[in-house]
């Protein structure tokens, strides 16, 4: 009975985290991770393959995503496994961590925190470098933190962090970030003796070389890698949606205001204030975090600051692995330094803020092109027309699928106004269309607009259609046949 009662919180939380994934699933968003996929395939199918973009030369991610395709196909599931094994070794990393450092309440406290942050989700349902990077910088700065109190082992744990970090690098440049910490802990003669970081920079080092031989051997040029990220075509970044877009308050503002992170940077500030009320004695015991954290702060500055790119949330997916450490750290506090109803009471609000951001995000930002996609598959001797966004992502979609040898007509063509034929378009735009509706598609609902129009509120207050569903109706339109009377 002991034992059970022990692991009963786990079995819970893994449950929970189960369901919240299952309802929180992103999956294809036609963008990167179609890059991504389609480069892991030609890694493991293509002996002679030269990448031509930044894209394409990330490995420490292509190369999973290649095997995980190799042993159970490319799909919209099975792709995203390698991203989940990432973050899972993150997490093993972190409760290690924790439970050495502080004890067990922290280390369940960060899986607790994992699980109701709405990124999470996002990071974890969709193919991204981002968890891949944060990973191993991650486990550059905990290695990094251990070394100062690792007597013997300090070299070795050093040359780690240093490799680590290097493996980072090669997986996203904005692992500069981290080395611009190190950087400043160097210049400024603080946690070791200078000569320690020349361990790190010889682990660093050999990270980079073996890249030269792993392009070497793929391409016969070692500088491969360099000659592709100095050439390849800039791509402008997509709006990201974030509420506030002035330039200098707009990445530290999507911190505290985006929905994918609810509430956790400010219980991670709020961790440092109790910290701070704390004795001498657990302050010392939190001590290694510090320095993680204040790694963390250096990277993001560069990042969002330094670089000049846009404050897409997975860009500061390392800095949110650190933060989730800090607010495991202030529940923890709570409950073992003050009241455990008030460690319950600021969890539950944590979790509802959690829920409710992750009910309003857009889980399936490519409605669209998948109902475009099925149209064609219904409709196979047709032309289905529709804006260029979603004849443009339909037929990457249908293309991606196997087994759908459809004649595609050319993005132009679809999107081409026209006055017959099949068309999709979407409820507001279909009220005004003189053609005959086949069928009339509905955008899931988020369940506080559910609630809210159950409970008969909208007569009162309509909530903004945002809050709502994150998609618009869709309407399948036949223009060869008018509309029948009273439709429309």
């Amino acid at each position: 009975m002991k034992k059970l009662s022990v692991w009963f919180p786990w079995l819970v939380l893994m449950a929970l985290f189960s369901l919240l994934m299952q309802w929180a699933w992103v999956g294809y968003i036609i963008s990167d991770d179609f890059l991504y996929i389609e480069a892991a395939i030609r890694w493991m199918n293509d002996s002679g393959y030269r990448p031509t973009s930044h894209w394409q030369v990330r490995y420490p991610l292509l190369w999973p995503v290649g095997l995980v395709t190799q042993l159970f196909g490319a799909n919209e599931f099975s792709v995203a496994i390698a991203d989940i094994l990432y973050f899972a070794l993150a997490v093993i990393l972190l409760c290690w961590w924790l439970r050495k450092r502080v004890g067990d309440i922290p280390a369940f406290a960060v899986c607790f925190v994992f699980a109701f942050t709405p990124l999470t989700y996002e990071l974890l349902s969709t193919v991204n470098v981002d968890i891949v990077a944060a990973f191993w910088l991650l486990a550059s700065a905990i290695l990094f933190a251990e070394s100062k109190e690792s007597g013997r082992k300090q070299a070795l744990l050093l040359l780690f962090s240093g490799v680590s970090v290097g493996i980072a690098f090669l997986s996203r440049g904005t692992a500069v970030g981290l080395l611009a910490g190190y950087g400043l802990f160097f210049l400024f003669g603080r946690y070791m003796p200078w000569q320690r970081y020349v361990i790190m920079g010889a682990g660093f080092f050999s990270a980079l070389i073996a890249d030269l031989l792993i392009f070497t051997l793929q391409t016969g040029d070692p500088f491969h890698r360099y000659a592709v990220l100095f050439t390849a075509h800039h791509v402008p970044e997509a709006s990201v949606g974030n509420l506030v877009t002035v330039p200098y308050l707009e990445p530290i503002a999507a911190l505290f205001l985006n929905n994918e992170f609810g509430l956790l940077y400010f219980f991670a500030a709020g961790f440092l204030f109790l910290l701070y009320r704390s004795g001498t004695e657990v302050r010392s015991r939190y001590a290694p975090f510090l320095t993680v954290a204040a790694l963390a702060l250096v990277h993001f500055l560069v990042v969002g600051y330094g670089l000049g790119l846009r404050a897409m949330p997975r860009y500061y997916t390392f800095i949110t692995l650190v933060a989730a450490v800090m607010a495991a750290g202030f529940f923890a506090l709570l409950w073992q330094r003050h009241t455990r109803k008030v460690a319950v009471m600021t969890a539950s609000v944590f979790v509802a803020v959690s829920l409710l951001c992750i009910d309003v995000s857009n889980r399936d930002p490519v409605f669209s092109a998948r109902i475009y996609a099925e149209a064609v598959k219904q409709y196979p001797a047709r032309t289905v027309h529709s804006d260029a966004r979603t004849c443009r992502l339909g037929r990457y979609l249908l293309e991606r699928e196997a087994g759908a040898e459809l004649e595609l007509p050319s993005v132009d063509d679809c999107a081409a106004p026209r006055s017959d034929g099949l068309i999709l378009l979407s409820a507001g735009e279909a009220a005004t269309d003189g053609g005959q509706r086949i069928r009339f598609i509905p955008a899931d609902r988020t369940l506080i607009g559910r609630a809210w129009s159950a409970l008969g509120l909208n007569g009162i207050y309509r909530l903004p259609s945002r809050l709502v569903q994150a998609n618009d109706d869709l309407v399948l339109i036949d223009r060869s046949a008018p509309s029948a009377p009273g439709e429309g």
